[in-house]
């Protein structure tokens, strides 16, 4: 459900996991304008790129699978239309790439708006849950509970048990009340903006 508060509770988790050390690095998908494809995960790998964090070694040969999908890389060419990265193989040098950022302290991953991932994303993403139990690496994402691809896909995840999904409910009125409070910095805010945040 929009609105409910999936993105400021992922954006309290993220800060969280960088005051701890970890490196937090963020993509999101989107219905917006025409399909990218592996939107998320080029938005990610760009901003590793740009915080100076993409390893320059423990790679091998798939340096240039990133670089077609993130022009910032060196390596040859970029994706053109209608051609795809060989999925599985960019998967796997996604997972390289998160696990040599991840040393030593870890690596927290999030993804929002993966109701409107491709295809293409949805099955990097479904490589990496399978693969990272042996790398310090967290997948946390945000979708709506409307049937998607996504939900099946990670409905199939959490059987195999490699993912969870958590339902994120509306906040009641008392809830709403010590939201309310704790972004004013104050113990009793106004009824009038209680019941605004409450709608």
């Amino acid at each position: 459900m929009p609105g409910v508060g999936k993105s400021r509770l992922v954006a309290e988790a993220a800060a969280q996991a960088a005051a701890s050390g970890l490196v937090v690095v963020h993509g999101r998908a989107s219905s917006i304008g025409p399909v990218s494809p592996l939107r998320p995960f080029a938005e990610a790998l760009a901003t590793l790129h740009r915080r100076g964090l993409l390893p320059e070694d423990n790679l091998g040969g798939y340096r240039p699978l990133l670089a077609r999908v993130v022009p910032q890389v060196p390596g040859p060419g970029r994706l053109g239309v209608g051609e795809a990265a060989p999925t599985v193989a960019f998967a796997e040098a996604v997972l390289r790439v998160l696990a040599a950022v991840a040393a030593p302290a870890g690596c927290l991953l999030v993804l929002e708006d993966l109701q409107d991932a491709d295809p293409e994303s949805l099955a990097v993403l479904d490589y990496l849950l399978d693969h990272l139990a042996d790398a310090p690496v967290a997948v946390l994402g945000t979708l709506r509970d409307e049937p998607a691809d996504t939900q099946r896909m990670l409905a199939a995840a959490e059987q195999r048990g490699v993912a969870e999904l958590l339902p994120v409910h509306p906040l009641d009125r008392a809830d709403t009340a010590q939201l309310v409070a704790a972004c004013l910095s104050t113990e009793q805010p106004l009824d009038d903006l209680v019941e605004l945040g409450h709608v």
